[in-house]
């Protein structure tokens, strides 16, 4: 099965914190790959850094549950650092690890929503998804997620560096 990582760093070495994270992430998968990084400016929370995103593709064993993956990202952020402000969820941080999409698992609870609710409104999420899968469809409406490209626009983000950066890391 594939499932679809959101990844967004912007306290430090954005590009190594997310390097860190997928050779954390990369034993656990059968296969990992990731899409090119983009910089955006943040939202909700906007007199913070820019953000560097990417999406990471993975394809998981059979007995791996969408609990146990969510366990892993916590887990991942934890080691890189990541800190939680509970008066500022949407603040600055070293990693963020957000379980986009679970196969074509429909996931509706208290700790955790699938597809994510915020692929649709983002930019940052949809551009390096779409770029690993254009056909992708939200698994319990059907929409393809490339008709909310336009009504985004372009505006405050900006292609980083193409997926090879991956290659480098050691």
């Amino acid at each position: 099965m594939t499932v679809y990582i959101g990844v967004g760093s912007n306290i430090g070495n954005r590009e190594e914190n997310i390097a860190k994270a997928f050779l954390l992430l990369k034993n656990h998968f059968l296969s990992l790959e990731t899409a090119s990084l983009y910089e955006s400016k943040a939202l909700y929370f906007e007199n913070q850094p820019d953000f560097l995103n990417t999406v990471f593709k993975g394809v998981i064993q059979e007995n791996m549950t969408p609990q146990h993956l969510l366990s892993l990202l916590l887990e991942t952020e934890n080691i890189l650092g990541r800190e939680r402000d509970l008066a500022l969820p949407k603040g600055p941080r070293t990693i963020d690890l957000d379980i986009l999409l679970f196969g074509n698992q429909v996931i509706n609870k208290e700790n955790l929503v699938i597809p994510h609710p915020g692929i649709k409104e983002r930019l940052f999420v949809l551009l390096p998804l779409l770029e690993l899968d254009k056909n992708l469809k939200h698994s319990a409406t059907g929409e393809k997620y490339d008709i909310f490209l336009n009504s985004l626009g372009k505006e405050g983000i900006y292609f980083y560096k193409s997926n090879r950066y991956i290659e480098n890391i050691k």
